[in-house]
């Protein structure tokens, strides 16, 4: 139990941290946005939404933890992580951001692979369920 306490408030504030740089709009993410083809101002324009939405799946993951939202944070963590190599950084870069998408995932997988409508419902460890 403890354990999950603990992945829900890493990848929470792993979160809540990186959207305030969304919010701040970050000038070292510029390269990213170019790696799909999104023009600088447009970048500029874009953060700060990219960085509400992850503040507010971090806030979710922390106040009422659902399954859908821990799903966003491995995809997208994930995706800004091999953004890193994609962009011309060494691979390492994407290797040393693996917290940020496996914190996420550790969660999600400890709390069990959910039936089709579970997305929505609030997390419950495996091993309360089964007991």
């Amino acid at each position: 139990m403890r354990t999950l306490v603990i992945l829900r408030a890493g990848a929470a504030l792993c979160f809540i941290g990186h959207g305030a740089f969304g919010f701040i709009t970050k000038a070292a993410w510029l390269p990213y946005f170019g790696v799909i083809g999104v023009p600088e101002p447009w970048a500029w324009r874009i953060m700060p939404w990219i960085g509400a939405v992850d503040v507010l799946a971090g806030m979710a993951v922390l106040f009422a933890p659902r399954r859908l939202p821990l799903l966003y944070m491995v995809v997208w963590g994930t995706w800004t992580a091999l953004l890193r190599p994609l962009a011309g950084e060494p691979v390492f870069e994407a290797l040393e951001r693996a917290g940020n998408f496996g914190v996420p995932l550790a969660f999600l997988v400890l709390t069990g692979w959910p039936r089709p409508r579970g997305w929505h419902s609030l997390v419950v460890p495996l091993t309360e369920a089964t007991s």
